[in-house]
């Protein structure tokens, strides 16, 4: 990607069209390389077309007064843009699925909900507790830097697996 094409990038970017054209100007005032790339006034004056140039030009403005002393409508017709439907159905389709993550989530990681299919404990484990947790696990104590730290056990159902997660109170 080339320096003009970034800028040109970055200028999409940007909202509204004075805040664009600043950009551009500014940016075009100050980089040499895009400086160099604009065309001078010769360049222009080339391009142009001016009314010497076309001639013929005295029966244009008795149609002109024609067309606007003609009856009918003035203004032309605007059509609205259509979204087409497979837009509208993927917007729905999104909007549906964010709907059901969100009560997905809300519904699952309730606090104090738990999870599905498992027994879940909170202890608060320090040097002088025991207690006893499911599954006939017994916890006397865990330490994490020679102090009381907190436990969260885990113990699936039809597992015989029991998980310990230790941290800092």
């Amino acid at each position: 990607m080339g320096h003009s094409d970034r800028i040109l990038f970055l200028a999409r970017l940007i909202p509204g069209g004075a805040w664009k054209d600043a950009l551009l100007e500014r940016h075009l005032e100050r980089c040499p390389e895009c400086a160099a790339r604009l065309a001078t006034r010769e360049e222009t004056r080339r391009l142009l077309v001016g009314a010497a140039d076309v001639g013929g030009l005295e029966g244009i403005w008795p149609a002109v007064r024609a067309a606007i002393a003609a009856p009918g409508p003035r203004r032309p017709e605007v059509s609205r843009a259509r979204i087409p439907a497979w837009r509208w159905m993927t917007a729905a389709a999104g909007l549906a699925l964010a709907v059901l993550l969100t009560w997905t989530a809300v519904r699952t990681f309730q606090p104090g909900a738990g999870l599905a299919g498992f027994d879940v404990s909170s202890v608060a484990a320090s040097a002088a507790e025991t207690e006893s947790v499911p599954g006939d696990v017994q916890l006397s104590y865990i330490r994490i830097d020679n102090e009381p730290a907190r436990a969260i056990i885990y113990k699936p159902h039809d597992a015989n697996l029991v998980l310990i997660w230790a941290g800092r109170n």
